[in-house]
């Protein structure tokens, strides 16, 4: 199952000073037997991960010394080595700033052109519209609607699923999720 599914959860801990060339090799343990340790095809998979994701300087520095952005990043590429033909990621994006962002909008844009099926949660809009064809909009746990993300991302739907006024403008031919300024009342103190 290892071989076909490939989770990046929100957060992890990592007990071990693993460096990041050792903790991506994890995601090579489905295609290792009991107590083999990787061989040189395992690290060119993972170092191609790193490579793909911009890490490749990250190599030999300890997991535990990164920030949130770049742990993010080598659990990604962890995921990456594993060679899944599904990806689960549980909001991808935390702790990414935006040139990370784009790295991991254009490395799941590479992936779904290979034919890998990507399922991510995410509470940013901006990300689903940039990287999602289709979208289950919840909230409380119950699906507020589901469907195309041109059908489903608009202002009424987002804004039910938000609870706060939000807008979906057009630019460049693809919808952009404001808040909507007018529907938040004053801020007076």
């Amino acid at each position: 199952l290892s071989r076909q599914i490939a989770l990046v959860p929100q957060a992890e801990h990592i007990p071990f000073d693993f460096t990041v060339l050792e903790y991506v090799l994890l995601g090579r343990s489905p295609y290792l037997g009991m107590l083999e340790m990787p061989g040189p095809a395992d690290y060119r998979v993972a170092q191609e991960a790193l490579a793909l994701l911009g890490l490749p300087d990250f190599a030999a520095r300890p997991v535990t010394a990164l920030s949130g952005g770049e742990r993010q990043m080598a659990a990604l590429a962890r995921a990456l080595a594993q060679e899944a033909r599904i990806l689960l990621l549980d909001e991808p994006t935390s702790h990414l700033d935006l040139s990370n962002k784009g790295r991991l909008l254009q490395t799941l844009r590479v992936l779904a052109g290979r034919g890998t099926t990507i399922v991510f949660t995410t509470h940013d809009p901006e990300m689903a519209v940039l990287a999602a064809q289709y979208v289950v909009l919840m909230r409380a746990g119950e699906i507020v609607d589901l469907g195309p993300i041109e059908t489903v991302m608009t202002a009424d739907r987002l804004t039910a699923t938000y609870g706060t006024p939000v807008q979906v403008v057009r630019v460049d031919e693809r919808p952009v999720v404001l808040l909507d300024p007018a529907g938040l009342g004053s801020a007076g103190g």
